[in-house]
């Protein structure tokens, strides 16, 4: 039924290297269900990369990877789900400043889903620092740049390739749950605690991009909420809690008193994997049509 879901003729004009690809694997009598299994050792290869190196906490990061949704959702959008892991991976080079580096795998990333090409924000907000009223002020500017800008960004997009969604009804009003939110949320206020009081304190420097990459995500949640289209960049900040938050809950767990914060986390995160898939089915293995043999 998985494969029966899939048009094997026509072209695919937006994933540039996946093109590349899918006539390589044709070019050598390759089947289709190779190009399935090559592409997810792809995707969990570099999500396993940018874990091993990023977190501290090795089997969390992995817990937060599956609960969240990164892993199943890989099989209904494969192009998306590759810019998102080559993301995840090029962080490893951001950390350490390796921008020219960082660049180049965004490229890449690009040249399979242009999505990926927002990631570059995340260049200046690697050398800008948060501190706990910065972090305030943004929710807030968050909260307002959504719910006003939406409706302009929204025009711009029909100029996209991402007008395609534009013009079904299903799509708009947003859809994105307030599971989903919820859990960026609170992982926010999670990091709060951690962040420094002064722009000058560099003790937080280790947590400083991932923050700003849910602050980010938080925004498009906020713009998701209007239109639909904006949920597909959720997931390309998102995944900064995979290796954030098992640090910020061990800082938790460190203080006699935050072991209720620990737990409710993790309640909150399985009840926000239970929405997602027996409740709302946002992680449904039921992939969209692609094109991927001529």
């Amino acid at each position: 039924q998985y494969m029966s879901a899939f048009t094997w003729g026509g072209d695919e004009f937006r994933g540039l290297l996946l093109n590349v690809i899918r006539d390589l694997f044709v070019q050598n009598g390759v089947g289709f269900d190779s190009f399935i299994l090559s592409s997810s050792f792809f995707i969990v290869g570099c999500f396993a990369y940018a874990i091993w190196n990023r977190s501290t906490y090795h089997a969390q990061s992995i817990a937060v990877y599956l609960l969240c949704g990164f892993y199943f959702t890989a099989f209904n959008g494969i192009r998306q789900a590759i810019a998102i892991s080559l993301v995840f991976f090029g962080l490893t080079y951001l950390d350490n400043k390796k921008i020219g580096r960082y660049l180049i795998i965004l490229i890449i990333a690009f040249l399979f889903h242009s999505s990926a090409a927002v990631a570059v924000i995340l260049i200046p907000c690697r050398f800008i620092m948060l501190t706990r009223k910065r972090l305030l002020g943004l929710l807030v500017a968050c909260c307002v740049i959504g719910l006003c800008a939406a409706g302009a960004i929204f025009a711009l997009a029909q100029f996209t390739e991402y007008s395609y969604y534009l013009d079904y009804d299903k799509f708009l009003g947003g859809n994105i749950s307030l599971a989903d939110t919820a859990l960026i949320l609170f992982s926010l206020a999670l990091c709060y605690r951690a962040l420094p009081t002064s722009p000058k304190d560099g003790s937080a420097d280790l947590f400083n991009l991932r923050v700003w990459m849910l602050v980010i995500a938080f925004l498009f949640c906020v713009l998701s909420s209007q239109q639909f289209i904006f949920s597909r960049f959720v997931g390309l900040f998102s995944i900064a809690m995979i290796d954030l938050n098992p640090s910020v809950l061990d800082i938790w767990n460190k203080d006699k008193n935050g072991w209720p914060v620990v737990y409710l986390y993790w309640i909150l995160l399985l009840t926000s994997c239970y929405l997602r898939y027996w409740v709302l089915g946002i992680d449904e293995v039921v992939p969209y049509q692609t094109f991927l043999f001529r």
